[in-house]
């Protein structure tokens, strides 16, 4: 038997929160993958997809581009996401990082 692996590619403008598990083969670009998610093997995750927070998607899985996934095991719950959505929150979440930041150096 010959062991084979898959090199992990994560696209540009990808947010991956918190105590997640990532051993996914393929994450597009402007994915936000929510806190404590676990990503399992050979999952690929197209463009512009929002993972909920505590998602749990199966090994093999395929997300397709403009999705929502949430639960255990994550599902599509809403396909056809707007790309200036996931651009909304990109922003917000920079915005409260930023936020956060500027608190911290001034205390």
């Amino acid at each position: 038997d010959q062991i084979q692996f898959s090199p992990s590619i994560i696209g540009s403008h990808t947010r991956i929160g918190k105590d997640c598990v990532i051993e996914s083969s393929w994450i597009g670009s402007s994915v936000y993958i929510g806190d404590g998610c676990i990503i399992s093997k050979r999952v690929t995750i197209k463009d512009c997809c929002y993972i909920e927070a505590g998602t749990i998607i199966a090994p093999d899985t395929v997300i397709p581009p403009f999705s929502r996934v949430r639960g255990c095991p994550g599902k599509i719950v809403e396909e056809g996401l707007m790309p200036e959505s996931i651009a909304t929150i990109f922003v917000e979440e920079c915005m409260d990082s930023f936020s956060k930041f500027v608190k911290a150096i001034e205390n």
